[in-house]
């Protein structure tokens, strides 16, 4: 027969399950929730009061329901563009967000007093860009960062 040796340290158990386990995130990591000072919203240009936050990670703008934006133009695609950022290294206080086109028709971008358009591209925004989805006679709506000191 085997002799098993049992540690002096040894608590009987084999196995951590995982509701046990709590997973922490580093606070140098630039994944970390809590450094960022910054929060970023779609504002609708004719409808101040429809606002869309847009949280960690990727928002869909469209025309489907499953979109977090949902925009019932004709000329938007059902799935028409994302709204994402990302934090660089050595970027500690606002990530920087871009948008992606992946529509139809594409997106216009006010920059430099006129509207640009970008089709199945990626592109940065900053707080105060103006942006229609799909057409010229589309809706406009304001990407806007707001720096604050505490979310809670």
């Amino acid at each position: 027969l085997p002799v098993l040796y049992m540690h002096p340290e040894f608590n009987g158990q084999l196995i951590q399950f995982f509701d046990e386990l709590v997973t922490q995130l580093p606070t140098n990591s630039p994944t970390w929730i809590g450094s960022s000072t910054s929060r970023a919203f779609l504002r609708s240009q004719d409808n101040n009061s429809q606002v869309w936050p847009i949280w960690p990670g990727t928002i869909a703008v469209g025309r489907s329901q499953e979109n977090d934006v949902v925009i019932f133009e004709r000329w938007v695609s059902q799935k028409h563009a994302e709204i994402f950022s990302r934090c660089f290294p050595g970027e500690q206080v606002t990530p920087t967000y871009f948008l992606k086109d992946i529509s139809r028709f594409g997106t216009l971008i006010y920059q430099s007093g006129d509207w640009q358009r970008i089709h199945r591209d990626e592109v940065a925004i900053i707080s105060g860009t103006l942006v229609k989805f799909g057409s010229s006679q589309g809706q406009a709506f304001e990407f806007v960062i707001e720096t604050t000191k505490d979310f809670s």
